[in-house]
């Protein structure tokens, strides 16, 4: 949108075309930032708890489908138990609202737990085995 009564319509980039959904766009992020070697990147840090965020809600509303009045939070909980869900969730709450490097910065205590955060959710992704190989099935650019 470039003002009230104008916009721009351009390609999708290539990273989400390449998906037939934004639930395996986020989950590639995921997955690579877990796997990588250089995590310290504030480029990607800045994008991680967004899509962490992201694709729990999904994850959550597509696990618990009768719970669409229950917030993320309260579905990671009845998943994953109280404690796994806010080990998980905490610092990415924090980081995917206002994320901006100077908030970053300010924060590398809890910006340091982003890897262990992100790390935690792959050990409960693969609990659900089935689907977490046919999630890793679907990364198409990235080699696993």
């Amino acid at each position: 949108r470039i003002n009230r009564n104008e916009s721009v319509l351009e390609k999708l980039p290539k990273s989400l075309q390449l998906y037939s959904s934004e639930y395996h766009f986020l989950f590639e992020v995921l997955y690579k930032f877990n796997k990588s070697d250089n995590k310290g990147d504030y480029v990607t840090l800045i994008g991680i708890p967004n899509a962490v965020r992201r694709f729990v809600e999904l994850y959550t509303y597509s696990r618990l489908p009768g719970n669409s009045s229950s917030t993320v939070d309260q579905r990671a909980a009845k998943l994953w138990g109280d404690e796994r869900s806010k080990r998980i969730l905490k610092v990415l709450h924090y980081f995917s609202h206002a994320n901006n490097i100077d908030r970053m910065i300010r924060n590398s205590d809890l910006i340091c737990d982003i890897d262990n955060a992100v790390a935690d959710l792959m050990v409960e992704l693969k609990k659900d085995g089935k689907h977490y190989e046919e999630l890793k099935k679907s990364l198409k650019k990235w080699q696993v």
